[in-house]
């Protein structure tokens, strides 16, 4: 607690005292002091998330909100009693009620950014410093600092994906949704250690503990793997997919080895690429869908077709964490990952069997031999050394990694550490974990018709309005507004309501392909 109590000003107006007896406003002319503030603010457009540290009586907050009433203001507190204290203030009430205005403390800064800010929306960022507030909390600008520019990495790093998967995300979800299914129930024995499987170079050698003791796991293995196990006799019990690419597809041409296909799950994200499940379907398999947080799948997922869905966490993206994330939904208390290296090591960038080895394979030449080709796909980006003992895949010969892979590695230690799940001895290990996906005996089949009915009536509705905050069917687009504005802003001015007009234009282009 940073506040003590409050004085009237010369001019009335409630004046918060710090603990060392200062005022955090002017204790003359508050509203002047706080115009001044507001006055010194040069924001480059009137769309910016601003970042305001200390609370007090917000006369600051209200001359800010003013000057700027498209803006979003995150205003900061040292700690949840200081929070109170100041929430509790009758000027404050205002504040309290505008939907452009949140607040937070000190230790919770960077989820508040990553939870609100949105670069669709506010093409600006940035942090202002309230004097006395600052004054009273020396050296607190360094950790605000330090949060904001983790939250600010993060936000990037998703709304870059977005900027180049959403169109293929849109349309995909779309037609997994045409095809969807309620999920058949599976029979899992959840005693056995569940074997998560990665395509790093380290499968080579440890697929041979799969093979010898194949009754001791349930595999989960991800799509790139799919190719390395089969030709190594050993068939999964569920092959994840997560990729929104074509080229997803290349990873089940395999499957023509497997004899008994029925036997194993395929489990695809409703915004993976369509052709994997009817590929699957055609083949004579069981697809069992799963979702992430898209927004639109999570618009979907209210349906109740999707009460036998998981939603997963991807974290970092890899399918790796989405595949640990079955696991620990399906309730099983231990898992082994296999082959996620997050490295590169005896010259390889995956095991053999992988898809790659094949359209590598019929690309090269003598001039861009399969050699040179896997060069090229390993130092793509600038590889640095790393500990030759890998957390999950133990010894590896001469291993080298790059920021995305060190990015992966640190997801899945983020998973593990969320769901308490303890590393040891190669396992991760959770003995309280318990399930929490309700299977229901039930049937029912999603109407992507009545779905996409509700979406454009609430989109065209919400669109004219031009309001906030945004409701769930715009949020719905925020991913496609995304791709849009890398690819398509000029064009309309990088104004945001014009964009989620052209991205709710666009979805209705799709109207006879969704409904065939």
């Amino acid at each position: 607690m940073i506040y003590k109590n409050c004085i009237k000003s010369k001019d009335s107006m409630n004046v918060p005292l710090f603990l060392s007896g200062k005022p955090m406003h002017s204790k003359y002319r508050p509203l002047a002091e706080a115009q001044v503030f507001a006055d010194s603010v040069k924001a480059e457009s009137g769309n910016t998330f601003f970042i305001v540290t200390g609370l007090g009586a917000g006369y600051h907050i209200c001359a800010l909100r003013k000057k700027f009433p498209d803006s979003f203001i995150l205003c900061i507190e040292a700690d949840k009693e200081s929070l109170d204290f100041c929430l509790n203030l009758e000027e404050v009430e205002v504040l309290k009620e505008d939907k452009k205005i949140e607040f937070t403390i000190l230790p919770n800064l960077f989820d508040s950014i990553t939870a609100l800010y949105l670069p669709q929306l506010y093409t600006h960022i940035s942090i202002l410093l309230y004097r006395s507030w600052q004054e009273e909390n020396p050296g607190v600008y360094e950790q605000i600092q330090k949060s904001f520019n983790l939250a600010v990495k993060a936000v990037s790093a998703d709304y870059s994906v977005q900027c180049h998967f959403a169109k293929q995300w849109q349309r995909n979800i779309m037609l997994n949704l045409l095809q969807l299914k309620s999920n058949q129930l599976m029979t899992i024995d959840t005693k056995k250690i569940a074997a998560i499987i990665g395509a790093g170079p380290s499968l080579d050698k440890n697929i041979e503990t799969l093979k010898k003791n194949r009754d001791l796991f349930f595999i989960i293995a991800t799509d790139t793997s799919l190719g390395s196990l089969v030709k190594q006799g050993v068939n999964p019990d569920i092959v994840l997919c997560i990729d929104a690419q074509r080229v997803s597809l290349t990873h089940f041409f395999p499957l023509s080895l497997v004899k008994d296909i029925e036997k194993t799950t395929f489990a695809f994200d409703i915004l993976s690429n369509s052709d994997g499940p009817s590929y699957i379907k055609k083949m004579g398999g069981n697809v069992f869908f799963v979702s992430s947080n898209h927004p639109l799948a999570v618009l979907a997922a209210k349906d109740r077709a999707f009460k036998n869905i998981p939603i997963l966490e991807s974290g970092g993206g890899t399918v790796t964490v989405a595949a640990c994330d079955l696991a620990r939904i399906l309730s099983f208390k231990k898992i082994q990952v296999f082959g996620a290296d997050f490295a590169y090591s005896r010259g390889k960038a995956y095991a053999k069997g992988t898809y790659l080895d094949t359209n590598l394979y019929l690309q090269s030449n003598r001039l861009n031999t399969r050699e040179y080709l896997f060069d090229a796909l390993m130092f793509r980006a600038p590889l640095s050394k790393c500990p030759s003992q890998s957390i999950f895949s133990g010894y590896l010969n001469n291993p080298s990694t790059s920021e995305v892979l060190q990015t992966y590695q640190e997801g899945l230690l983020t998973w593990a550490k969320k769901y308490k799940y303890n590393i040891k001895n190669n396992l991760l290990i959770n003995e309280e974990i318990e399930g929490i996906t309700a299977f229901d005996e039930n049937k029912y089949e999603f109407n992507l018709k009545n779905f996409y009915k509700i979406l454009n009536t609430n989109l065209n509705q919400n669109i004219t309005e031009k309001k906030f905050p945004l409701t769930e069917y715009e949020y719905a687009l925020l991913p496609y507004i995304a791709y849009l504005q890398k690819n398509e802003g000029k064009k309309v001015k990088d104004s945001f309501f014009d964009l989620l007009k052209l991205a709710y234009s666009q979805i209705r282009r799709y109207n006879t392909l969704y409904e065939k």
